[in-house]
């Protein structure tokens, strides 16, 4: 066996770093792992850009790099705004990385496109992206994720935030010599917007109201959630305490990672 690919689904708030956290405890020596987030790319794009790194510009930018051609975004929360300023900032250097980076094809028409979608949301004209199919432009960002946990060299990869069909795909489409498996971490929405408001992950997130935080519930990327859920490998409710949630982390590892660590050791070793 060449790896292991944990994949997490969960929404936000629920407790997904910290499962990761607990988990690195429970490996022998000799076993090690990476961690990667689903949306590490986007929020590398949007430095790129100088742009917040706010749940909100995560969310609109994942939908410009997955469906361009579906877009319905809200010009008021828009990443940025029309503004002038942002548009004369860009350059084709940012641009050209950022394409390179989802294996979008660096053309004039992809870089107009993209800078399009970023400085005029409102435009009623939808195009997508040029030499790419439509099954490989819903597929950009989760095959970017996957790529990267195959070039891991950690015997274990953790992806962390799955929330799209299309996550969920690449999740099962790995190489038969590599395991992957699905979790589901939850908890009660009440306990999940009192973390929230403490953790401060994401800009913005402190000062989060509840009417805020259930709208964003209801957004695009995250209504899936709970249905990639019903369909995972294994389910975490966190709606305890620490040390409840690392009981059940430790019943997890001992049941479904611990007997087949023996033949990750075996490849390791091997190779």
């Amino acid at each position: 066996m060449r790896k292991i690919v944990l994949a997490q689904v969960g929404e936000k708030g629920a407790g997904k770093e910290t499962v990761f956290s607990i988990f690195r405890h429970c490996l022998p020596p000799g076993i090690t792992m990476g961690i990667h987030h689903l949306s590490d790319p986007l929020g590398e794009t949007l430095q790129l850009l100088g742009l917040p790194l706010c749940r909100n510009n995560y969310q609109l930018l994942s939908q410009i790099i997955n469906k361009p051609l579906n877009i319905t975004p809200n010009s008021s929360t828009w990443i940025g705004t029309v503004r002038e300023d942002l548009l004369q900032m860009m350059n084709l250097r940012p641009i050209g990385l950022i394409l390179k980076k989802f294996c979008i094809p660096l053309t004039i028409h992809n870089t107009a496109l993209f800078i399009n979608y970023l400085t005029n949301p409102a435009d009623p004209e939808r195009l997508t992206w040029e030499d790419l199919t439509k099954t490989e432009t819903e597929n950009i960002l989760a095959n970017t994720v996957k790529r990267r946990a195959l070039a891991d060299p950690n015997s274990i990869t953790g992806l962390d935030g799955v929330r799209w069909r299309e996550d969920e795909t690449m999740v099962r489409s790995f190489p038969s010599d590599v395991l992957s498996i699905l979790i589901y971490t939850t908890a009660d929405a009440d306990i999940r917007y009192k973390r929230l408001k403490k953790r401060k992950e994401k800009t913005g997130e402190d000062e989060l109201n509840r009417e805020q935080f259930d709208r964003e519930e209801k957004t695009h990327t995250e209504i899936f959630i709970p249905q990639i859920g019903s369909r995972a490998d294994w389910r975490i409710d966190n709606n305890g305490t620490e040390a409840e949630l690392t009981d059940k982390v430790d019943e997890f590892f001992r049941s479904q990672i611990k007997p087949i660590l023996p033949l990750l050791r075996l490849k390791t070793t091997i190779s």
